[in-house]
């Protein structure tokens, strides 16, 4: 099995309630790390470009980058865990031949969120 790992970044503010205080809005420069992964390599000996991976994922990013995720109507709460979802979900509609192992988003270089589906599901 190749596993595949790639990271890009985006820019967006949001706040969450917490306690039932919603946070002041502020911004992240959110990281992302996907992780990709097969058995069967395609004609090239590749289970997939690293450049055509990067650009679906950046495609999928750049719904978020600079924008105030409290204002989307894709999110209820614009927590990480909820936005590692989102990307997860959305990158399995765009990457059909390719299993997604994980999403990681990193809201700062100290805390981070991994969505990923069942693990029975999963290798």
């Amino acid at each position: 099995m190749y596993i595949l790992k790639i990271k890009e970044e985006f820019c967006a503010a949001h706040a969450v309630c917490c306690n039932n205080e919603m946070e002041p809005l502020h911004g992240h420069n959110w990281q992302v790390e996907l992780k990709v992964y097969g058995d069967e390599l395609n004609q090239f000996g590749m289970l997939i470009d690293f450049y055509d991976l990067k650009n679906i994922l950046k495609n999928v990013l750049s719904e978020l980058d600079h924008q105030n995720l409290c204002c989307l109507p894709i999110f209820k709460e614009t927590t990480t865990e909820n936005i590692a979802k989102w990307i997860y979900e959305k990158l399995k509609m765009h990457l059909k031949n390719i299993k997604i192992f994980e999403v990681t988003v990193w809201e700062t270089d100290d805390c981070s969120v991994t969505y990923k589906e069942n693990e029975r599901n999963i290798l």
